[in-house]
Order: C-alpha cells, then structure tokens, then sequence
C-alpha cells in the first residue's frame, strides 16, 4: 500500500470522461475509485462483475439506475450499493452531464478502466476487444445499455 497517491490517470471512454483515482495496488487491494463523467444518455450497458460489490454515488446532474429489482433515480448527494453478482447499469439523466463516483471493493476492477484508456479502445470498433478484457476482470456483459 502506498501512503501517497498518486495524480489520477484520466481520459476518454467512448462520450465519457474517466478518471482513476486510487487502485488496488495503491490501497492495498482495498478499493479502486474511478470518476466517471457522461454526457445526457450515456451509460454502459447491463453487466455484472463476479469479484467485486460497487457503490454508484452522483457527485453532479441525474442517474438513473437498473437492478433486477427495478429503476431508481438518484440526484447529487445519492447512492446505491450495488453487490457482486447483480446485473446492473445506469444512464444519465437531465439536459446535462453527470459526474459519478464508482468504488469498486475489493480493488481490481479499475484496471479495466486502465486498460480502456491505455488501449484507447472504443465501441463499436473495438466491441471485441472490450469484452475480453472485461473478462479478464470479471465482468460479464448480460445486455444493451439503457
């Protein structure tokens, strides 16, 4: 575990803005935390992670949230904890962008992210290449996006 972190890594995913703030390695595997910024509509598509539970908290603008026990809109100040293994998503609600913090326990699954950003890739062009590395963190696309 480090005692300083270090400068997020930050850039662009598909309309997205992602920033990693602190990862595994940093916080001794506790947690990883990455800043997410999206555009109105944005979100990623429904999806579980089989390694680590999420909390989802809007720090700006309007989300709205699917689980399989249903839709829940959360505004700034708000969030849900989502476990291992539930399927979920989100997408942005409102005229403008929102801003969302993502922590990820245990950390790990921010070297997905990492990986996005050093690869560059992109969807669709690059749909097969996402997957697998998803795969690779235990994330498993179960449909579209909201």
């Amino acid at each position: 575990m480090k005692d300083i972190v270090e400068r997020p890594r930050r850039g662009s995913v598909g309309p997205s803005q992602v920033s990693i703030l602190a990862t595994a390695e940093e916080t001794g595997g506790r947690l990883g935390l990455v800043e997410i910024i999206s555009p109105p509509l944005a979100g990623p598509p429904r999806h579980t992670h089989a390694n680590e539970d999420e909390v989802i908290a809007v720090l700006d603008g309007a989300i709205e949230v699917w689980t399989p026990a249903g839709l829940t809109t959360l505004g700034a100040g708000e969030s849900v904890f989502v476990p291992r293994g539930v399927e979920h998503a989100f997408r942005v609600l409102g005229e403008g962008p929102a801003r969302i913090l993502a922590v990820l326990t245990p950390g790990g699954f921010e070297g997905y992210f990492q990986g996005l950003l050093a690869g560059q890739l992109q969807m669709p062009r690059d749909r097969d290449a996402i997957a697998a590395l998803g795969a690779r963190f235990g994330q498993v696309i179960t449909g579209g996006p909201l």
